[in-house]
Formats: structure tokens, C-alpha cells, sequence
């Protein structure tokens, strides 16, 4: 677009991807390269979040990554592996959603779920690379609970991919999970897929 041409200090961008076109998302990339830091949050879609993805991929080089990846590699979704995943978490709406009967015909207009508002986002910051502990890692999406266990789908530096969670080795966090109240970054370890060793972040 014309007119971004002042280097910003802080850039702040929400729900405009499905509104640019290529090479207007392009321009705006460029942009946020020459940003101090940038936040930048798109709905949780397949292709909002490979959009994303493709735009970190282009900035890592000269801004570091802060968030939703706890490293600064190339990201584990684009390995062929993981195609049918795309990164997307859930923000808790203000409770204020829940008492007004407007946004109750809203939703019901459109179909929408106000008990989850799935994101793709990404956080990024040319002072900094976090310094955070060997397997800090994020989980993504929703756990899948099942009676025995949970399956998380984790990302962390060695890639994304599914790890086990058993109810008998860590009943607690997954009773956590199971109530929706588990911490999305942990630090874990594991023996294959199977977690080993857990703690929030």
C-alpha cells in the first residue's frame, strides 16, 4: 500500500489477510520488516495460518521470533509430514460476550462459537531472542482427551508433531487438560511420542 514509509516502532496488525491481495500482503510484510516489533493476529484458519507462517519465514531473518514458537527455526509445519496441521490457538472471550443478548443474536446469526475464538498470531521483535529453557515448546490447537490419555500437538525446535500425555503418569495436568485450564507452553521431554517429563513454562 502507499504511504507505509515511516519506519513504525511498534506495528500492530489484526484480520486484514483475507482482504489484501498477494502483493499487497507482500508490501505489508516488507513493512513490518522495518519494524522495531510487530504483533500481528489473523483468524485460525488453514490458510490464514499458512499465510502467516510463509510471512515468518520471510521476517525470522531479521526480526526474532516471540511468539506462538518458543525457537527460531524454520517452522515444524512445513515439513511435508504435517501438511493437514496449521497453527492456530484459542482465546478466551471477555465475559462481557456472555452477558449481552446481542452478542448472543449475533452468534447465532453466524453461527459462531463465542466459548472460542480461534487465532493464528505471531509476535516478533528486533531487540530480542528469548532465552528460554531446553524443550519449551507450545501446544497447538485444542488436546485431543481420550480416557487412557491426551495427545497434544506440540511444537517446540526439533518440529511439530503429536506427543502422549497418560492419565497415570500425570494425572493432575491431565485433569487440567480435560477441564480446557492446561498451560499451551510447557516444557517437556520424551521418550518417542511418549511425554516423559512436564511442567508449565
Amino acid at each position: 500500500r502507499q504511504g507505509l514509509t515511516e519506519q513504525p516502532a511498534m506495528l500492530l496488525i489484526s484480520h486484514v489477510l483475507t482482504e489484501l491481495k498477494p502483493e499487497q500482503t507482500q508490501a505489508l510484510a516488507d513493512f513490518a520488516a522495518q519494524a522495531t516489533a510487530v504483533i500481528w493476529v489473523e483468524p485460525g484458519t488453514y490458510e490464514a495460518s499458512l499465510t502467516l507462517i510463509a510471512i515468518r519465514e520471510r521476517l525470522r531473518s531479521k526480526l526474532s521470533v516471540v511468539a506462538p514458537c518458543t525457537h527460531q527455526a524454520r517452522c515444524g509445519i512445513l515439513a511435508p509430514e504435517n501438511e493437514r496441521h496449521w497453527c492456530h490457538h484459542f482465546a478466551a472471550p471477555p465475559p462481557e460476550v456472555f452477558q449481552d443478548g446481542n452478542w448472543a443474536r449475533f452468534a447465532k446469526m453466524l453461527g459462531i462459537d463465542l466459548r472460542d475464538l480461534p487465532l493464528s498470531f505471531l509476535a516478533l521483535d528486533s531487540r530480542l531472542s528469548p532465552a528460554l529453557p531446553a524443550g519449551a515448546g507450545r501446544i497447538i490447537g485444542h488436546p485431543r482427551i481420550y480416557k487412557p490419555h491426551a495427545l497434544l500437538l506440540g511444537c517446540d525446535e526439533t518440529g511439530v508433531r503429536e506427543r502422549r500425555l497418560t492419565k497415570r503418569a500425570f494425572p493432575e495436568e491431565y485433569k487440567r487438560l480435560k477441564k480446557g485450564e492446561g498451560d499451551p507452553l510447557q516444557v517437556w521431554q520424551s521418550e518417542g511420542d511418549e511425554i516423559t517429563s512436564c511442567r508449565p513454562l
